[in-house]
């Protein structure tokens, strides 16, 4: 059985399996979109997708852009 965030990384768009402790440095906000470009490189998305990912980013707050991040990437972050 999985638990509430594993089951929430397995029905990413893309899930990659990246747990991130945002109280390091890894926890500011450019460095997550960089990680999250270079994901969608490694992934080859097209720029459709890239768009797409950008857009539900746009005007969200802190909170908001993680749960599009874990939607899409299945990233988990700790606190």
């Amino acid at each position: 059985m999985y638990s509430t965030s594993q089951q929430m990384q397995y029905n990413a768009k893309y899930p990659t399996g990246i747990v991130i402790n945002l109280s390091g440095p890894e926890g500011n906000i450019f460095y997550l979109m960089g990680l999250c470009n270079r994901l969608m490189q490694r992934l080859q998305l097209d720029a459709y997708e890239r768009k797409q990912f950008n857009a539900e980013l746009d005007g969200k707050n802190y909170k908001e852009r993680l749960k599009v991040m874990t939607d899409w990437f299945g990233i988990l972050f700790k606190e």
